[in-house]
């Protein structure tokens, strides 16, 4: 079992289909591909931060949404997600992520993984990814 989680967080764009499906089909994003291909020749388990359900597995079925996390739900889903972490003893969190700079929307889900691993007692690392790698 890999003893490091890569994320990044989930995307706008989605997979308008109403049933549930994979998570990992339910979001486009090439960003998401490139974290996901990273984790696997790392040999890191790979999850996505999403502002409505917290961690996801690729493999886990979630309907159709439309949500951007705010600042203001941090705390909240900071604790759902330290509550799920609580499964991943002796790993570490390494979130995969464009700076600030780059789309100002992704400050509430590095706020909240920075926080949830904090409460949880994870150890967390931030990776920024190359320009190249599209949002």
């Amino acid at each position: 079992m890999a003893k490091k989680i890569y994320v990044t967080y989930c995307s706008a764009e989605k997979n308008p289909i109403e049933k549930e499906i994979k998570a990992i089909d339910r979001y486009r994003s090439a960003r998401i591909d490139h974290v996901r291909a990273l984790a696997k020749q790392d040999k890191a388990d790979f999850m996505i931060l999403s502002g409505k359900f917290g961690l996801l597995l690729p493999t886990d079925n979630i309907p159709y949404y439309d949500h951007l996390l705010k600042a203001f739900e941090t705390t909240r889903l900071s604790k759902t997600v330290a509550r799920q972490l609580k499964n991943f003893k002796g790993k570490s969190i390494v979130m995969h992520s464009h700076w600030m700079d780059k789309d100002i929307n992704v400050a509430p889900y590095i706020e909240t993984l920075t926080d949830a691993c904090e409460l949880a007692k994870v150890p967390f690392d931030l990776v920024i990814l190359d320009e190249d790698v599209a949002l």
